[in-house]
C-alpha cells in the first residue's frame, strides 16, 4: 500500500508528512485539478492530457510497471524504499 498525495493542502502539510502519519510511503504527488470536483459532481470526468491527474496516474502507472518487472523479494523491497 502506497499513498497519492494531493496538495498543497490549506494547512500546510506535506506528502511525506500525509505518509508518516498513514504508516505508508508515497507512491505519487499531485497539484489539485482546477473544477475536477465540480465536474464529477455533474457526472462528468474531463480528461487533460497534461493535468495533475494524468501526470500523477502516469507516475503510478509506470512505477507498477516497474514493479511488475521485478523478482517479488525486489518488489516488495522497492515499495518500502519509496517515500
Amino acid at each position: 500500500v502506497q499513498a497519492v498525495v494531493r496538495g498543497p493542502a490549506p494547512t500546510g502539510i506535506r506528502a511525506r508528512q500525509v505518509a508518516r502519519a498513514v504508516g505508508v510511503p508515497v507512491l505519487a504527488t499531485m497539484r489539485p485539478e482546477r473544477r475536477l470536483d465540480t465536474a464529477l459532481d455533474q457526472g462528468r470526468f474531463p480528461v487533460h492530457r497534461q493535468g495533475p491527474l494524468a501526470v500523477a496516474a502516469r507516475s503510478v502507472l509506470a512505477a507498477l510497471r516497474e514493479r511488475e518487472n521485478q523478482p517479488p523479494q525486489e518488489a516488495r523491497l522497492a515499495g518500502a524504499s519509496r517515500g
